[in-house]
């Protein structure tokens, strides 16, 4: 059975960065795990890229035709489907999931860069 997850990463009040898969989103937790590692590795929270992020995604949620890794301004996503509006104008809210309306997510994980 598919499930979905978004899993966000936040400094202080602003979302910086946001992982929603469709699907397989059964390992959100441990995606997370890895992600504050090299978020934490890194010298500069702008030194991952949405490419860096979606590579290190794919392996643990998502497929590539579910898999969406989005900043404020930018997106990468490598599947087929036109993604819906809801995706760059929720962007802000952490815990909100764009492929539903009402928002809701199996697994939701907040990286908070400043704890």
């Amino acid at each position: 059975m598919g499930t979905n997850a978004v899993v966000s990463v936040k400094k202080g009040n602003k979302t910086l960065i946001k992982v929603i898969a469709g699907m397989r989103g059964s390992d959100a937790g441990k995606f997370a795990q890895v992600l504050k590692r090299a978020y934490e590795a890194s010298e500069d929270v702008e030194d991952l890229t949405l490419y860096d992020i979606y590579e290190l995604a794919i392996r643990y949620i998502g497929h590539k035709e579910d898999l969406v890794v989005l900043s404020e301004h930018d997106v990468y996503y490598e599947g087929d489907r036109v993604l819906h509006r809801r995706f760059q104008d929720t962007f802000h809210k952490a815990v909100f999931n764009p492929y539903h309306p009402e928002g809701t997510a199996d697994h939701i994980v907040v990286i908070d860069l400043d704890s």
